[in-house]
């Protein structure tokens, strides 16, 4: 069998990497493709897995639109020249080029489709399966949506995936048990993003304060960083940011993706954006198991409270190691359900 899978974004190559791993091992083809965003292709080379790029990412609605025709042209050509019989990605192109192939095309998707209105809209028609976690079973997308319980970062942070690898805190000057912070700011600039505002310059300044009173920040950002923050920017290889996110006290930002990784690590992670409420995977984690915690920009005063109530906390890493556990008693291995599942599907 042949399969592609197509990136658009940094966390979609750690959703499929270890099944296509597996796939592969068994005797499978894939073939890689992406568009060049953030650290998409310094990961991939990282992980010494080939690719393509197909496109370069653009900001603008009408630029976004002008890339979007290109890479599905240039993902159907791939998948014809390939002779490809399956394609997959959080990605409109591949539902589009399945239309003129044939390759059965896996759109995967953890958003609600209310917030990601302009992903689905354009994709959902299309997919030959529409593959989400059962918290979004209530969208009820027909006979094509396949829902399963667990999240795409339990793919690549489950413990049987992951181990963190504590050699990282020697190569950043840290002490095992030592408290530092994880800050990650985003661009905010991804077509579901438009009018959604996140951490303020002013919110950031008082949150580092805050945190260098307890241990060292490290920031990580995709966007520009003001001359303030520079001397705490994170300098590692962006493979090892999860064994990093997985050794630290807590992780602040504006980010959805990282928050969700540190809580399935056992980190508590706060997290300040306009997003905060509508998404129903965070309100999962923050409402039922109590391992994040959301703010409007609006209220970065309750922010700073919160911090110091966890800080204040004697036994943090034990209770959220407690919640993590009932967390990951209720979910299953990404990865093991995607390789059967895949497994399953085609070879009937």
């Amino acid at each position: 069998m042949n399969i592609l899978v197509d990136l658009y974004h940094p966390a979609h190559l750690h959703l499929f990497r270890n099944a296509m791993q597996i796939l592969e091992e068994q005797g499978h083809t894939v073939i890689w493709v992406t568009r060049d965003k953030d650290i998409t292709v310094k990961l991939l080379q990282e992980y010494k897995i080939p690719y393509k790029i197909l496109t370069k990412a653009r900001k603008g609605l009408w630029n976004m639109f002008c890339e979007l025709l290109v890479h599905d042209y240039k993902v159907w050509r791939e998948a014809v020249k390939n002779n490809v019989d399956l394609m997959v990605g959080t990605s409109v192109s591949i539902a589009h080029a399945g239309l003129f192939c044939k390759a059965k095309s896996w759109v995967f998707e953890e958003d609600d489709a209310s917030q990601a209105k302009l992903m689905t809209y354009l994709s959902y028609p299309f997919a030959s399966k529409i593959i989400t976690p059962d918290f979004l079973a209530h969208e009820n997308h027909g006979k094509k949506h396949v829902t399963y319980p667990s999240y795409h970062e339990l793919a690549y942070l489950h413990p049987n995936n992951f181990k963190a690898d504590p050699a990282i805190l020697d190569e950043l000057g840290l002490q095992e048990g030592e408290k530092y912070f994880i800050m990650r700011f985003v661009s905010l600039n991804a077509s579901h993003d438009f009018g959604v505002k996140g951490l303020s310059f002013d919110a950031k300044k008082a949150l580092l304060s805050k945190l260098l009173q307890h241990g060292k920040v490290f920031i990580t950002s995709e966007a520009e960083l003001a001359e303030e923050f520079e001397p705490y920017r994170l300098q590692m290889l962006p493979h090892k940011i999860h064994d990093l996110l997985a050794f630290s006290t807590l992780c602040i930002g504006d980010s959805q993706t990282m928050a969700i990784e540190a809580a399935v690590l056992g980190v508590p992670a706060l997290r300040c954006n306009t997003f905060v409420g509508e998404l129903s995977l965070l309100k999962e984690l923050d409402d039922k198991y109590g391992l994040t915690f959301g703010f409007k920009p609006e209220n970065g005063d309750k922010l700073l409270e919160k911090i110091d109530e966890l800080l204040a906390e004697e036994n943090l890493k034990e209770l959220w190691h407690e919640k993590l556990q009932r967390f990951l008693d209720d979910k299953i291995d990404m990865t093991d359900w995607l390789v059967e599942f895949i497994e399953s599907e085609m070879g009937k």
